[in-house]
This record gives C-alpha cells, structure tokens and sequence, in this order.
C-alpha cells in the first residue's frame, strides 16, 4: 500500500502529528467555505459521536492475527518521521505506517514500512513484497478478501478457480492491481 492512511481517529492523528488536519470530511463535517483544518476540529469535538464509525472502519482498528502480511510505502516522506511532530505531508506521512505497525507487531502480523532512508533491504516494491510472499506462503494464507468502505484498504483476496487457491491484489478503488493464479 502507498502512502496509506491507517487511522482514522483525529486524536489519535494528533498524538501521531501535530499538524494533522485531514479527515472531518469523511465523517460529514464538511461544509462550503470550511477549512480542512476546521473541518479535523469538528472531527476532534465530536469523535465520541462518531467512534463506532471509527472503530469499524478504521485500519489500526481492525488488525487481527489472522490477517496476512502488509507492505507500507510512503515514497514521498521528505524527511526524517517524528512522533508528535510536524509532517511536511501530515496526510501521508510515514508516521501512519510506522504506528501500524506498532499494532501489527501486538497482533503477531509482519509489517513492513518503506518511506526514504528506510527501504527493506529484501523488497523494493509493494508489488515485489507480494509476489515474493504469495510465492512463499500462497498455499498457507487463510485471510477472507476484507473490502471496506471510505477509502480504507482491501487487503488480498483468496478465492479458488477450480478447487486452486488463486489471489488478487485490488487498490484502494477495488481495482485489480495484481492477479496470481
């Protein structure tokens, strides 16, 4: 996934970055004339109204064990990621990679992040993490394709053509990215 955005709490976001200002829209707060930053305050001074939302649809919040491997890339990260501080691009900084994967690691899940002066030494691509994993572990992976709502990522899909376990990799549209029989 590139540059994905893996929390949708706004008070989480601001523990994570400080100057994040995206979201409120995707929970209704935007408004004609309105600031995405107002929009993000309204996010914050009304998440107890929408934290079922939150919870059901937020990926930090739907990590489980059985959930296959993940690949993150934030190729645009300008600078070094701190926690708490200013992002240059708070909407798509490698800091939402970097917590997820905190999770995933709680949850027994291999994460990895790739943003600038912190590539993985075995996979360059998202596409290559795949393909490496799915012809690794293609007969051992039980994960149920998981589409979700909102811009949320679709994670990859097992189905069976004829009895073979087959897998597609579908973007955050729900488009085929990759198919491997």
């Amino acid at each position: 996934m590139t540059g994905a955005q893996t929390s949708l709490d706004a008070v989480q976001l601001r523990k994570w970055i400080s100057n994040s200002s995206y979201g409120g829209h995707a929970f209704g707060f935007a408004a004609k004339g309105r600031s995405r930053a107002e929009e993000f305050e309204l996010l914050i001074e009304n998440r107890e109204r929408v934290l079922p939302w939150i919870r059901e649809y937020s990926p930090i919040e739907l990590v489980s064990k059985d959930d296959p491997p993940v690949f993150l890339d934030y190729p645009n990260q300008k600078t070094e990621p701190v926690l708490g501080g200013k992002e240059p691009d708070p909407t798509h900084s490698a800091i939402y990679g970097i917590e997820f994967s905190k999770k995933c690691k709680e949850e027994g899940v291999a994460c990895i992040v790739s943003y600038p002066g912190n590539k993985h030494a075995d996979f360059d691509s998202s596409v290559e993490f795949l393909i490496k994993k799915l012809s690794v572990e293609r007969h051992s992976v039980r994960t149920p394709c998981r589409k979700f709502r909102h811009g949320v990522p679709s994670y990859i899909c097992r189905k069976f053509r004829h009895g073979v376990p087959s897998y597609t990799l579908l973007n955050l549209d729900h488009q085929l990215v990759h198919d491997i029989a």
